[in-house]
């Protein structure tokens, strides 16, 4: 390649056009002075204005490469600009252009399925003009909307990809009419129709006439596909790079037409889309039907299965989007939401994490948030009051963009997640989006909020005050004191990957919550008119007020389920759990005890073999020999040991002794479901208040921090006294969201009504 070739000079562009690329003919394009070259890129700029737009077509791919799940310094070498494309003016040569290695194989390839102009951001904005940089990302919107096509690149084809694709190519041309109306069907109606499918009694779940014949017809192809199903391409395609990178959410979403480019394949996205829905029904029965035997098969077992429905459900995150732009009926996200969809890791199994797979990434951290600008709805205010500038310090990009959020959405707290921050100089109240931020507890997925504590039903209960706002980074928000924090427990429920320390760690934060309902019943103030028993009020405090439920915005009796022979359902499943776990701890501290047991006797049992005879013998009963302790101690761990055998060999194993078996039978089906409201708990901490509140809280909380019900907000926050602030009106800290019994559902703020409502200022 001839080294003397200069780079190439982007000319200023009018704010009112952009640039777009038009590659040539590699075989008729020569680098200058070198005639042993290999066939270069080459292109030439056409510009085209934002008012009168030319036909074309616009590519997306990852700066970073197709693959997933490498380390950064490999994701470093694709995206380093280590090629070049020749751009020629008026017939001549003007330059080239540095590029990524990715972005060198996509345009190979993508050459070959368009001659239309392409818009390509790596080089038609020029990357180091950080002004046109941001008045371009500005209209990224306009001029992904107005591509007559958007090409995506997903990387370069594997066998098992393209048996995927042969796949998808056999049912797009099957007769089955329920499969085709998939891409029109709303995904609600899905969800019946799934939820349908997967139950041991189809007609339990209510499906609605109008939806039961392509039900059937769902599940017969669903069942028959199975055998001939590729998983391994299916896993293959999802699992590129390019599901996963912020950019391309906004390049996928606004196109009317979007394609795959699976090397020199093409496949249409809505096809793809409906073939993914039928995949998880598949799925979803085979995993029904999963027994022993088929677990000792090499591929799928069990935990396959699990990361391919995880995997479709973060590939859906960008598809459910698409959806609310083009489908009539639908409503858009606003930005806040759009925000939690996609920075948050909300799908998260052992495999997801080891491939990279639970958020969203940009390789700026200002893209966290810029990338997403076109999607919201036109009137969200928090759009208009954005402007994209690269200058700009991120801490001051992200406080600006809490701080037009939170007007509306108090919520914007819950992300401010302090122990996943990895940016400095952020106040407490603002969300770092570039962190591995968790779905809020209070959530009942990223977009979701599960209740209302801080809504009053009348609207009139905070008074006709201001909404949030900002005065020199602190947060000034109105809401209510429910109290200051007594005591907080010493146990926090931890998951590991040893599930016998898993269970001790929940026997002891079940039991502990236990203790806690106990003392707040005993200061007979929040639950002097409480209607649920020890075992219903304390499901719901360790489920973080689930329950059995895994409706959004259910009732609290929806979450404590039905009666059953005089017992809640809920405070039946949460008594077996708490008996399962104990008789599990107990399995653990035995396995524990024996350890330290086994330790002892392979130091002493040598030495107490040598001293058997009657003289030594009389010494030890005399108390006169130097190793009387050892011996002492070791007489009472063989007294232990004995003590704990025998419990545990009289432990009932049967978790469920003393229920009805209608009752029993209903528990035993909502175990699962109770087991994950608990994991959602994980890391979180009981505490009570002086006058009885008593709830969970993160894990960082300490005696001395106060409860709060902001207006708004969906949960309660745990906010930290400023014992240094000066300023006379009293400054917090945000710790963190709280869970907190008998006040989710706004019965705070109908309480108070009548009291004036405090000022916080949260810095």
């Amino acid at each position: 390649m001839n080294d003397e070739l200069r780079q190439y000079t982007h000319t200023p562009l009018p704010a009112d056009r952009f640039r777009l690329i038009k590659l040539l003919d590699p075989a008729s394009h020569a680098w200058p002075g070198d005639e042993t070259a290999h066939e270069p890129l080459c292109a030439e700029f056409v510009e085209s204005s934002f008012g009168e737009v030319i036909s074309y077509e616009a590519l997306s791919y990852c700066w970073t490469g197709h693959q997933r799940a490498i380390l950064a310094e490999e994701r470093d070498v694709h995206a380093q600009m280590d090629r070049r494309l020749c751009i020629k003016s008026s017939g001549r040569t003007a330059g080239f252009i540095p590029i990524s290695r990715s972005l060198e194989a996509a345009l190979r390839h993508v050459q070959h399925q368009t001659e239309k102009p392409l818009f390509v951001d790596q080089v038609c904005i020029n990357q180091s003009d950080l002004e046109e940089k941001s008045h371009l990302v500005q209209r990224m919107g306009d001029i992904y909307t107005n591509a007559e096509r958007v090409l995506a690149w997903l990387g370069p084809p594997t066998p098992e990809s393209g048996e995927f694709m042969s796949f998808m190519q056999n049912l797009k041309e099957g007769p089955s009419t329920a499969f085709h109306r998939l891409s029109d069907i709303d995904y609600t109606s899905f969800a019946t129709i799934r939820a349908s499918i997967l139950d041991e009694d189809p007609d339990v779940m209510m499906v609605p006439e109008e939806l039961k014949a392509d039900r059937d017809e769902l599940q017969e192809l669903a069942t028959r596909i199975w055998d001939a199903l590729p998983l391994r391409g299916f896993v293959d395609f999802c699992s590129r790079q390019w599901f996963g990178r912020m950019w391309i959410v906004q390049e996928s979403c606004l196109p009317k037409h979007l394609v795959f480019v699976f090397g020199d394949r093409v496949c249409d996205s809505t096809h793809f889309e409906r073939t993914a829905l039928l995949v998880v029904l598949s799925v979803g029965i085979q995993a029904e039907r999963w027994t022993a035997e088929l677990q000792q098969r090499d591929y799928p077992k069990v935990d396959d299965l699990t990361y391919t429905l995880a995997l479709t459900r973060y590939v859906n995150r960008i598809f459910s989007v698409r959806r609310t732009l083009h489908r009539d009926g639908e409503e858009r996200l606003g930005l806040f939401h759009l925000l939690s969809k996609f920075n948050v890791a909300d799908t998260v199994t052992s495999q997801t994490v080891r491939s990279d797979l639970q958020k969203f990434r940009a390789s700026n951290p200002r893209d966290c948030y810029y990338s997403l600008l076109a999607l919201p709805r036109q009137d969200d205010a928090a759009i208009r009051e954005v402007v994209v500038d690269y200058r700009k310090p991120v801490q001051l990009v992200f406080i600006d963009l809490a701080s037009a959020l939170v007007k509306e959405h108090t919520d914007v707290l819950l992300f401010s997640q302090t122990s996943r921050k990895r940016l400095g100089g952020l106040p407490s109240w603002v969300a770092d989006w570039t962190s591995e931020l968790s779905s809020p507890y209070g959530y009942h997925n990223s977009t979701t909020a599960i209740y209302s504590a801080g809504v009053a039903k009348d609207t009139e209960a905070l008074g006709a005050a201001p909404d949030a706002h900002v005065v020199a980074a602190n947060l000034v928000v109105r809401g209510y004191t429910v109290g200051p924090v007594e005591h907080v427990g010493n146990h926090v429920y931890e998951i590991s990957e040893d599930g016998l320390q898993t269970s001790f760690s929940l026997h002891l934060f079940l039991s502990e919550i236990s203790h806690f309902c106990n003392l707040a019943r005993g200061k007979q103030t929040s639950f002097e008119t409480s209607p649920h028993s020890g075992d219903e009020m304390a499901s719901l405090l360790a489920s973080g007020g689930r329950g059995i439920s895994t409706k959004p915005n259910a009732s609290p009796s929806d979450r404590l389920g039905p009666i059953i022979h005089g017992t809640y359902l809920a405070g039946a499943v949460h008594n077996v759990t708490k008996r399962r776990y104990a008789r599990h701890a107990r399995v653990l501290e035995r396995a524990e005890f024996s350890k330290r047991m086994a330790a002892i006797l392979d130091r002493l049992e040598a030495r107490w073999q040598e001293r058997q005879g009657p003289y030594y013998a009389l010494m030890r009963l005399l108390g006169l020999d130097e190793d009387w302790e050892d011996f002492e101690f070791y007489q009472k761990f063989s007294d232990r040991w004995d003590q704990l055998g025998d419990t545990i060999k009289n432990w009932d194993p049967d978790d469920f002794q003393g229920l009805h078996p209608e009752l029993r039978d209903a528990a035993d089906g909502m175990m699962g479901r109770y087991g994950r409201a608990l994991d959602v708990q994980e890391g979180r901490k009981c505490f009570i208040t002086p006058s009885g509140y008593v709830g969970l809280g993160p894990g960082e909380m300490e005696a001395g921090d106060f409860v709060v019900v902001l207006k708004d907000a969906s949960v309660p926050m745990v906010l930290r006294p400023d014992i240094s602030d000066s300023s006379g009106h009293g400054q917090f800290t945000y710790v963190g969201e709280a869970y907190c019994y008998g006040i989710m559902d706004g019965e705070i703020m109908e309480q108070r009504r009548e009291d004036e409502p405090r000022t916080f200022y949260i810095g």
